[in-house]
């Protein structure tokens, strides 16, 4: 991704180029991992698709921006489950599409586990795998508890999930996200919002069947829902800067002094321990 790609408007700041840059790998990686993971049977091949635009601002000119709103109002805010998006109109935004055409991502919720200290995600689990509709039931707990299919307690796999580490990073600009999964017993629906995904009642929601399909029968009435489950990320770094102690802060002695405990107990050093010592020295 290269940084002549992105408007001054949008990412002018190298921290927030490079914190674009670390959640759009983050995203990229998490979702493409959980399509090849979970979204096909192991038998098939994984299918995903990959988009990504920058939209443009409100122009300054009354003329240009006129017409900049009514594209707006007529063609952004009407997709599906992105009523509630309220982005800044004077900066750029990024929009990023993953999606797949496997099985929905709750199509299999019966096989989901939630951790068992965790009782708020386990009453949301029960109520779902009981709903008629079960992503948009468990929808408030995706992206911040942690639901597997798979033991978290291994070698290999921490106790939080992929989704709930997105959760926190999403929070952080409050970027809109909207999602469309597919159900075998609940063919199609989009729902969407800014994070934190913790407010039930401001999602923005549409369902293909009971809201497009049967009202329209005569235009509609041949479609069916496509399989499978759709992100659409809207990116738009808030200019807020953290201090400079919270990103970066000289060691003191007993900062230094663990730094140093903790490469020594470290085996996966290739260089000499002394090399590293010094330059942990040199931190000062």
């Amino acid at each position: 991704m290269k940084d002549r790609t992105y408007g001054a408007a949008l990412v002018s700041d190298p921290l927030d180029r490079e914190a674009l840059h670390q959640k759009v790998r983050k995203i990229l990686f998490e979702l493409l991992l959980n399509v090849a993971e979970h979204a096909y049977p192991e038998s098939d091949s994984c299918f995903a698709g990959v988009y990504a635009r920058i939209r443009s601002a409100r122009p300054m000119r009354l003329r240009d921006a006129k017409a900049w709103c009514e594209v707006f109002d007529k063609k952004t805010i009407p997709i599906y489950g992105q009523k509630s998006f309220r982005p800044n109109h004077y900066a750029q935004w990024l929009e990023l599409y993953i999606c797949d055409t496997g099985t929905g991502l709750t199509d299999q919720i019966e096989q989901w586990k939630a951790p068992t200290s965790d009782y708020a995600a386990l009453r949301a689990l029960e109520k779902a795998k009981k709903s008629e509709n079960r992503f948009q039931s468990i929808a408030n707990h995706i992206f911040k508890s942690s639901y597997s299919c798979r033991k978290r307690q291994d070698t290999q796999r921490t106790a939080v999930t992929g989704l709930v580490h997105l959760g926190h990073m999403l929070r952080q600009d409050e970027d809109h996200c909207r999602m469309y999964v597919y159900e075998t017993r609940h063919p199609g629906g989009w729902l969407g919002d800014h994070h934190p995904w913790d407010r039930e009642n401001h999602y923005s929601r549409r369902e293909i069947v009971n809201t497009i399909i049967k009202k329209k029968p005569e235009e509609y009435g041949h479609l069916r829902p496509v399989t499978g489950t759709v992100y659409a990320f809207s990116f738009q770094p808030k200019k807020e800067k953290p201090l400079d102690s919270s990103v970066c802060a000289r060691l003191d002695a007993s900062g230094r002094q663990k730094v140093i405990e903790t490469l020594r107990g470290q085996s996966t050093f290739a260089e000499p321990e002394a090399k590293i010592l010094s330059q942990v020295s040199d931190l000062d």
